[in-house]
């Protein structure tokens, strides 16, 4: 449709509804609404037109409203819960839909929750209330809802296994376990939990084992995806890695379009020796997210995966890609579990002054823990590409840090009288 119709009003109503149909089928919802509201406002349109266009609008106002979710899903992995409760907030008023408009809802409830947990997390003297909150956030609806059914014994059991008091616990998710024998699904997790932790390890598996037997099909939570990885956390722990590695399956056989249980397999397999397997499984996992919407962890993963298996390239593109990724949202402080590995790519690549700058922008970071190594790491690989004046600050620093009688500390000092010896 040229724009000097749409300009003037010379169009027709089936122009219109061409238009809007086009729109809407290319995924464009916000203008697709638009068009199918001006439509409505035809004096000449037809009750099927209108009626057409009402049912579109209503897509239009949902498919927006989970464009509003998907993000605030991103703001919260972020830690941006602020900007994320302004996103739910929308999309609870755009839906039309009651199911999306609940979610929103539930996803909002559930950043409050988080907050509450963050805000304890920091709080040492943190009320039964603020805990109670802290442990709340990481249950699904589900579980939650169960949960209420078992009143106050189930919060002061679980409040007490917050406390590391699980042999106070335990006699009281006993009794709940007796009383729900035929019902109880997430209560027993906590029961696993409970006999785990006061050494009944044959108890915790048999309760855990109940739970997943149990658990909806379409469940999702965090406590099923826990289970199966704990399983198979036994089976290695014990040696058994072909039994571990079918724990980690039947999680992948449950649940086929989640990237979680991928994401476990993977990881497991790298850590075993078996990187190009785990390369294929990583891979997997991530065509079962949003690419739109990146999830950090499993690229680092997947760079971990092929820089085992020798292709270094690659996990050098994907761990930088997760580099900009942070630098794009204006995040400098770096995760060391991604700059470390990608540092010592670069050195092994011969980029001596990048590896060099990713130290030193750890140096700067928040991981005040292991300043002294990066400064070290920074001035030592300065020091190789003849930037002696900052390499000796760097190593300064890094020897102001270190403990005087460590091996570090000797390290430091070694290095730095190599530098004086050079500018000799």
């Amino acid at each position: 449709m040229s724009f000097f119709k749409r300009l003037f009003g010379s169009t027709t109503e089936t122009e219109d509804l061409a238009e809007a149909d086009r729109l809407f089928e290319a995924k464009s919802y916000f203008e697709a609404r638009l068009a199918y509201e001006r439509l409505k406002d035809r004096r000449d349109a037809s009750a099927t037109t209108k009626k057409h266009a009402d049912a579109r609008i209503s897509v239009c106002f949902d498919q927006l409203a989970e464009a509003r979710i998907a993000e605030a899903e991103r703001l919260i992995k972020d830690g941006e819960l602020e900007l994320a409760r302004g996103e739910l907030e929308t999309a609870a008023e755009l839906a039309r839909t009651e199911s999306i408009r609940k979610r929103a809802a539930r996803m909002l409830d559930g950043a409050e929750r988080r907050d509450a947990r963050k805000v304890a997390q920091l709080d040492v003297h943190a009320s039964d209330d603020e805990r109670w909150a802290m442990l709340a956030g990481a249950w699904s609806e589900t579980q939650l809802e169960e949960y209420d059914e078992y009143g106050e014994p189930l919060r002061r059991a679980l409040l007490a296994m917050d406390a590391g008091d699980p042999t106070s616990a335990r006699p009281i998710l006993e009794e709940l376990a007796r009383d729900h024998e035929g019902d109880g699904v997430y209560l027993f997790v906590e029961l696993a939990r409970a006999r785990s932790r006061t050494g009944d390890e044959t108890g915790g598996l048999k309760a855990l084992s109940l739970f997943l037997d149990r658990v909806p099909d379409d469940d999702r939570s965090e406590a099923r995806i826990h289970g199966y990885v704990f399983l198979a956390q036994i089976a290695e722990r014990d040696g058994n890695d072909e039994k571990a590695i079918e724990e980690l399956q039947r999680a992948i056989d449950a649940m086929p379009d989640d990237p979680r249980p991928l994401l476990n397999m993977g990881v497991f397999l790298r850590t075993r020796g078996e990187p190009e397997p785990a390369v294929t499984i990583l891979e997997a996992a991530l065509s079962l997210l949003d690419e739109e919407q990146p999830n950090w962890p499993v690229h680092l993963e997947l760079a971990l995966a092929k820089r085992d298996a020798g292709r270094r390239t690659e996990a050098i593109e994907t761990l930088e890609r997760i580099v900009r990724y942070f630098l794009g949202r204006s995040q400098t402080d770096l995760p060391a579990a991604v700059a470390v590995p990608l540092a010592e790519l670069h050195e092994q690549t011969g980029n001596l002054g990048r590896a060099a700058d990713l130290y030193s922008t750890l140096a700067r970071g928040s991981d005040r823990e292991n300043h002294v190594v990066y400064h070290r790491e920074a001035g030592r690989l300065l020091k190789q590409l003849g930037l002696r004046q900052e390499a000796r600050r760097m190593l300064t620093r890094a020897s102001a840090l270190a403990d005087k009688s460590s091996e570090i500390s000797h390290d430091i000092e070694d290095i730095l009288a190599e530098l004086e010896k050079d500018e000799e």
